[in-house]
């Protein structure tokens, strides 16, 4: 599955008894090049407390913290190279309540659809009752209908900003963003700079 990266199990277990020990792990993270190798993105290896290994849509993520941010960062294995365990002791996840969310998995990877880290925010989303299978898939039951009429439906969702900004265009034609309305207007930019590659 990983033609690049032939280490991801070995990555795994290294990770695991780091979870295990509660130790800091090391490592480099990695752009994939047109030569199909992953390459350096920066210098300095970044140094994490690993909190839990998941798999979405076929890949395996980590969660975890890192010393900059009192918010949840993810790191895809595949883009790892490196890793290591420190023995320095990992940050404890209670120290901030957005930890929180990585000990309830279905929440945080509703709000992280697409393991984007950052920010989630509150969204209202017009679609279709067609739609309700692609909702559930990509977001659980972690949504609200707040309005019905006929098989139009708005629904309210938390999710993180960057994930349904790509969310939004993957099912384009059936959903219309009503709120944030930062979120709105970017939309409307990236559509225009698809119209502009299309349009001839």
């Amino acid at each position: 599955m990983y033609k690049w990266n032939n280490r991801i199990q070995e990555w795994q277990d290294i990770i695991n008894a780091a979870i295990e020990d509660k130790k800091k792990i090391r490592f480099f993270y990695n752009a994939l090049g047109t030569d199909f190798k992953l390459h350096t993105k920066r210098q300095e290896p970044y140094t994490v407390s690993p909190y839990k290994v998941i798999s979405v849509n076929e890949k395996l993520y980590l969660i975890g913290s890192i010393e900059e941010y009192d918010d949840i960062v993810n790191f895809r294995l595949d883009k790892m190279t490196d890793v290591e365990c420190l023995e320095e002791i990992s940050r404890d996840i209670n120290d901030n309540l957005a930890f929180d969310k990585a000990l309830s998995c279905p929440i945080h990877m509703a709000e992280k659809i697409y393991m984007f880290s950052g920010e989630s925010v509150w969204a209202e989303i017009k679609t279709t009752s067609d739609m309700m299978w692609a909702l559930t898939d990509w977001f659980g039951t972690n949504f609200l209908i707040k309005e019905e009429s006929g098989d139009s439906i708005i629904v309210l969702l938390k999710c993180n900003y960057s994930a349904l900004r790509h969310w939004v265009l993957q099912y384009g034609p059936y959903v219309e963003i009503l709120s944030p309305m930062t979120l709105r207007d970017q939309i409307k930019i990236d559509v225009q700079g698809m119209w502009e590659k299309y349009k001839e």
